[in-house]
């Protein structure tokens, strides 16, 4: 999983780590970890199925078209679980990984790439760098046109290409696409939120004056008697 792991991770009812818990090995699941939920992408989804809280829900393991939108490659679950046996008999779905496992891996066959252009006859496209708030992709493109990046487009996101900053459009009502021209380019989506933007530096400042009142109280210690003048 870790050699894709910009396709999404589904775990079937208690299989599997929690969608927050994904983030420590450098993967996602469709629900993520954001606590922030658009309301488009919300939307998106009641399109195929319900919440189960404010912002969880569980991907329809039988319903191909929202799995190939929301780009699942892999579902885990325990043995005799909920949709183990349709994960066994269906030929979407092949098992991967060991045996002796605490719950087995499954591996959809069609998955599609959570990146693409909007006419898939245009060009290639390969990432290159894969983290958690910067995506990078070297991309061809036999002309103008539309590259889509499916994860979901936040106050913050930017993109540039071959260093250019772009302007970003939604897709499919939730999602990001950038405008690229035709030939060969590399592509780089980041999110960059304002808070951060403004919180780095007065973190820096807070941190700044903390040292200072520590080197203070330091010199008062090693000094009990010294007064000024």
């Amino acid at each position: 999983m870790w050699a894709n792991r910009h396709y999404r991770v589904v775990s079937d009812g208690s299989a599997g780590p929690a969608p927050t818990d994904y983030r420590f090995w450098g993967l996602a699941t469709p629900p993520g970890f954001d606590p922030f939920l658009p309301e488009q992408y919300k939307q998106l989804i009641q399109h195929w199925v319900s919440f189960r809280t404010n912002r969880l829900f569980d991907t329809d393991l039988k319903n191909e078209d929202m799995l190939q939108a929301l780009g699942v490659r892999y579902v885990l679950v325990h043995d005799g679980g909920s949709h183990e046996a349709f994960l066994a008999a269906s030929l979407n779905f092949r098992r991967v990984g060991p045996e002796e496992t605490w719950c087995r891996v499954y591996e959809y066959l069609h998955a599609r790439p959570p990146f693409h252009w909007e006419d898939e006859r245009n060009g290639t496209v390969q990432p290159v760098r894969w983290i958690s708030e910067q995506r990078d992709f070297l991309a061809r493109a036999d002309r103008g046109g539309r590259f889509v990046l499916v994860e979901q487009f936040y106050p913050g996101s930017i993109a540039a290409v071959d260093g250019h900053p772009v302007g970003i459009e939604r897709w499919g009502g939730a999602f990001q696409s950038i405008l690229v021209p035709a030939g060969e380019h590399r592509i780089t989506f980041e999110f960059r939120p304002r808070s951060l933007r403004i919180g780095a530096p007065i973190s820096l400042l807070a941190g700044v004056g903390l040292l200072l009142l520590m080197l203070a109280d330091g010199r008062s210690r090693r000094h009990p008697g010294q007064r000024a003048g």
